[in-house]
């Protein structure tokens, strides 16, 4: 007997809101969340996080400094606390440290890291200046009391969460275009997008990450491989020749193994430049999701200025399945989304339950599924499907983070600066 899709009663729904405050509650399921941003100029909101355990502190991170923090056992939707300067520049990320559940880290566009307690969250317990340039990621290894920091400079870098100082164990790890990283939660892979491709490093070991891969240049190496003299260099010969170097790269290594996972944009124009700038990574460890534009290279712009850059010409939303070594990986999905000038950098998550991507769209966000409840059974695995959208939040999403106790529910910022709960009811 064939299994039957759980979602084989669901259609793909699109919920128009022609009167946001009056029909909003009962289409997202929830509420907006009363921010600081509307009255106080804080601009878009980058980013979201829920509390990792319980999901009962939300915060959000704003593109003009601030950072706020909502409490759920405290009712109204207010934000319990709102620090307006929280940095010098956009707020862009957040991550609980583990171990004590009220210590977390932001990172902003200035390459500081600022460390911070709930309990008492006025002031940083610690400023963490970093080279890493404008910063994407923090990445919390808990098992080995490590913070991992990533930014457009092309570096990793590592700090003790219980010093809060540079790891005497793991140096600085340099590459090339670096756009965007993510640890799995057992710290066991690691998944770095590049401009064009993402490449997976598996039995990831950061005491040694740093002498196992000295000279890791990848970005580098497609483009000698794609010099544009060289008319008669096949992109997919390249990229060939790009998966072999990787894989070369770890040879005789017991662990850092290096492997080239395509993006998809592997046959696109000469004239176009590609750029992933959102991954998350599936709570099994492998599956990955990225979000990629591609501009039109004859417009100038700066790579460390996104939001400043020149509308793309496309944009797309991939899934892979991550098979380390020769076998290289599968992509599964893909998916058009809607084009936005102003707001490139939109990011997309997973559920902790495993069975939903969410992926901002337009003025609301999508969900995607497969049939299966956990995403982990590939032979005659149905095809990923959009099975929501919800509409309706005033103004362009931006940023998706799934609660970690109820399955349905997650939070999405927007250009806007409001932050809503959107809970999809089928």
């Amino acid at each position: 007997l064939q299994p039957r899709s759980v979602f084989a009663h669901l259609r793909c729904r699109s919920y128009e809101q022609p009167q946001p405050q009056a029909v909003q509650a009962s289409l997202l399921g929830g509420l907006t969340l009363a921010g600081p941003a509307l009255d106080a100029g804080l601009g878009s909101v980058f980013n979201v996080l829920h509390h990792p355990s319980d999901g009962r502190t939300l915060l959000a991170m704003y593109e003009r400094r601030a950072l706020a923090r909502w409490d759920f056992r405290v009712g109204g939707g207010r934000p319990v606390f709102v620090n307006r300067n929280a940095h010098e520049d956009c707020v862009n990320v957040a991550a609980f440290l583990g171990g004590g559940d009220c210590v977390f880290a932001t990172g902003c566009d200035s390459g500081q890291c600022r460390v911070w307690d709930l309990r008492r969250p006025a002031r940083p317990l610690a400023v963490l200046s970093t080279e890493a340039g404008c910063i994407k990621n923090l990445e919390c290894a808990p098992a080995s009391q490590l913070l991992m920091v990533s930014g457009f400079r092309s570096q990793l870098i590592f700090y003790d969460t219980g010093t809060l100082r540079l790891s005497d164990s793991c140096p600085a790890w340099s590459t090339s275009q670096l756009m965007r990283a993510r640890l799995h939660p057992d710290s066991n892979r690691l998944v770095l997008a590049y401009r064009s491709f993402l490449v997976l490093i598996d039995r990831f070991d950061p005491e040694t990450l740093a002498s196992d891969l000295p000279d890791f240049q990848p970005d580098a190496w497609l483009t000698d491989a794609l010099d544009e003299e060289a008319s008669d260099v096949d992109i997919q010969t390249a990229l060939l020749a790009l998966q072999r170097r990787v894989s070369d790269s770890s040879e005789g290594l017991s662990r850092n193994l290096a492997s080239l996972v395509h993006s998809g944009f592997n046959d696109r124009p000469d004239t176009e430049e590609v750029s992933l700038s959102s991954l998350c990574l599936h709570p099994s460890g492998c599956l990955v999701a990225s979000r990629g534009f591609a501009i039109d290279l004859s417009q100038p712009w700066r790579l460390s200025q996104l939001l400043a850059g020149p509308a793309p010409v496309s944009c797309s939303t991939y899934l892979h399945w991550l098979q380390p070594g020769a076998a290289g990986s599968t992509l599964i999905g893909q998916f058009e989304e809607p084009i936005a000038a102003r707001q490139i950098i939109k990011e997309i998550s997973f559920s902790l339950c495993r069975r939903f991507l969410a992926s901002p769209f337009a003025r609301g966000v999508r969900l995607f599924a497969n049939g299966r409840l956990d995403w982990l059974e590939r032979t005659g695995s149905e095809p990923v499907r959009p099975v929501a959208t919800v509409l309706g939040t005033g103004s362009s999403v931006v940023t998706t983070d799934f609660s970690p106790v109820h399955e349905l529910q997650l939070a999405v910022g927007t250009t806007g600066g409001a932050v809503h709960l959107v809970e999809p009811r089928f």
